[in-house]
């Protein structure tokens, strides 16, 4: 019964931060969704940061479980780092609340979601790097640091499939791929 009402907070939760923001969401909101008192979510959670802390694991552990998916134990190194990057991207286009938290650090600038959306990159980076010393441990070298290749190709790829296509027509796939294959070797 008790987590039949955390996971209704949390999924309430979910639906408020996705569709009105961080800012926006309040726990009486939260409680109204949920449809329990608003006393129910502090015996869960201690703050509103904290409830959304919890919302975030989830969501980040989703985005893992698709990238781990999109790797191919035979495909070649840059092949897997090209698919990892096209499903964390692919993940975060779709996912309403990394969405949402887009468009409130654009818009309104919000300190903790300018915060969250460093803590979600940085993770995508911590992932990134331990995918680089799984490979580097299979005995692909590369010329870089693990961290800072994970950065290079992280960064490379938002680029060039974000910021090029909004005064160019979008790149082949095998142009960014040999793009990321140069960065890697």
């Amino acid at each position: 019964m008790i987590t039949d009402k955390k996971e209704r907070v949390i999924e309430a939760a979910a639906l408020s931060f996705s569709q009105f923001g961080f800012k926006a969401t309040t726990m009486a909101s939260v409680a109204k969704i949920a449809k329990v008192a608003k006393g129910t979510i502090y015996t869960f959670f201690d703050s509103k940061e904290s409830l959304f802390s919890t919302i975030l694991e989830r969501t980040m552990k989703q985005l893992r479980q698709a990238a781990d998916t999109a790797i191919q134990e035979e495909a070649a190194f840059h092949e897997n780092i090209q698919a990892m990057l096209d499903a964390i991207l692919g993940f975060r286009e779709n996912h309403q609340l990394l969405i949402k938290m887009g468009q409130e650090a654009k818009e309104l600038g919000t300190a903790e979601v300018l915060e969250i959306l460093t803590q979600v990159e940085r993770q995508i980076l911590d992932y990134i790097k331990s995918v680089i010393m799984k490979e580097k441990a299979k005995g692909i070298v590369t010329k870089h640091d693990p961290e800072l290749l994970a950065f290079l190709v992280y960064k490379i790829y938002i680029a060039l499939i974000s910021d090029w296509e909004r005064q160019h027509e979008p790149l082949p796939k095998e142009t960014i791929s040999e793009i990321i294959r140069a960065q890697i070797h």
